[in-house]
């Protein structure tokens, strides 16, 4: 039986430019893939790539409204964005197990958080993304304390701080001598967080976990850091300060057998 998915986001953008940001391939990698190529017209097809991951996915434009609602489709899989003001409702329909549908809902929750922030605080500009990714042999159930638990963060990341809940303000002092101060945009039911960063240009840290294209025993541990605009400075320390924080979580979470 396939099953279905509804995520809303509240945004407080006009109308216009929500449509902007979903009906436009640069709109689009403003918030959601991190490459966009094609049209959103009717008949036309649409492609998103995570090159980093190595993923990509081919969508049908089915349906189209527009300002108003927008419909793509792969397969047997139908995705439709239904546009109100102060609102978008995505509904998911098609997905296969239990399993993939709270996977999904978590990954749309996070790149509709996205989406909102991109509006707030830069609408217009491009967005750069940097992924950091480690394999390991672990389970969902495993990972999430790692991102939700105080305790456990100080293991990796942080030093001093307490993980908040969705809306509400956060301080972490970072492993490396940064400060993050900002908002959880989003914290999923799978203990997926975004969070803005405000020192770091309002950008915004995801700390996710995505199945692994090699096996169902093993995750894809995973950090991406977003940031908008076309002259960024750039952030060396920040993203060695990361690079180490994610080699010191991956051992922390493998369950690999020694010895293979």
């Amino acid at each position: 039986m396939s099953r279905r998915i509804q995520v809303s986001q509240r945004v407080a953008a006009p109308l216009e430019r929500v449509w902007q940001a979903c009906a436009d391939p640069a709109g689009i990698a403003a918030w959601q893939a991190d490459e966009v190529q094609g049209r959103i017209a009717a008949g036309e097809q649409l492609v998103l790539r995570w090159p980093t991951l190595g993923a990509s996915v081919q969508l049908g434009v089915a349906r189209l409204q527009p300002g108003r609602r927008i419909t793509l489709e792969a397969g047997s899989s139908r995705v439709d964005f239904s546009l109100e003001p102060g609102r978008i409702t995505l509904t998911q329909e098609g997905l296969k197990s239990s399993d993939e549908a709270e996977g999904t809902a978590s990954a749309w929750k996070l790149s509709l958080s996205l989406l909102a922030h991109y509006l707030d605080h830069h609408d217009g500009r491009t967005r750069q993304v940097s992924w950091l990714v480690k394999q390991v042999r672990t389970s969902v159930a495993a990972i999430q304390p790692f991102f939700t638990d105080d305790a456990a963060l100080r293991t990796w990341l942080t030093q001093a701080g307490q993980i908040a809940a969705e809306g509400d303000p956060i301080r972490w002092d970072l492993a490396w001598g940064e400060c993050l101060t900002g908002t959880v945009l989003a914290r999923t039911a799978r203990g997926e967080v975004a969070l803005s960063w405000q020192e770091q240009s309002q950008s915004v840290l995801v700390l996710r976990s995505l199945p692994s294209p090699r096996s169902q025993h093993e995750r894809l541990v995973a950090i991406s850091w977003s940031r908008w605009g076309a002259a960024l400075p750039p952030a060396p320390d920040t993203a060695e300060g990361l690079t180490r924080a994610l080699a010191r979580l991956a051992p922390l979470l493998d369950q690999t057998p020694t010895g293979t």
